[in-house]
């Protein structure tokens, strides 16, 4: 079955706050320290209402198998994407990546970028196979556009 990107809703503050808080999402993370939940929260909840930004959660035959963003700044869109474990290495960040960034360029002229930490493979292999290509290098940080 194909995959699904579904705009969140409040009901998935603790299914992001779970995905962003496991131990190997945060080791990956560009900020890998812990987040608490009354934060998280608040956070989770200006972002779903927030018309300028793509908060989705990835389903596949109806599991949520993980989440894409995409987070309007000034003249672009910031992209992450997370992967449950059961669902890493199927392919799944690609594919849900590369539906979004469709969605999300309709219409719109908007650059996507992501940063993603120099240590980060999968990610950094991921991004360059979306398209992406690499803006530049920053300490332990790459940066990435579209």
């Amino acid at each position: 079955m194909k995959l699904k990107l579904i705009r969140a809703k409040k009901k998935d503050t603790l299914f992001f706050y779970k995905l962003r808080n496991d131990i190997i999402n945060r080791k990956s993370s560009v900020s890998s320290k812990k987040i608490k939940y009354e934060s998280h929260k608040n956070w989770f909840l200006k972002a779903i209402k927030k018309k300028t930004n793509f908060i989705l959660i990835i389903k596949k035959n109806k599991i949520n198998c993980g989440y894409l963003r995409y987070e309007k700044k000034l003249n672009f869109y910031i992209v992450s994407v997370c992967i449950t474990k059961k669902f890493r290495n199927k392919n799944i960040a690609l594919s849900a990546l590369l539906i979004g960034d469709k969605k999300v360029k309709k219409n719109k002229k908007f650059k996507l970028k992501a940063i993603v930490k120099k240590n980060n493979f999968p990610s950094i292999k991921l991004f360059f196979k979306a398209g992406y290509f690499l803006q530049k290098k920053e300490k332990n940080l790459i940066f990435f556009e579209k």
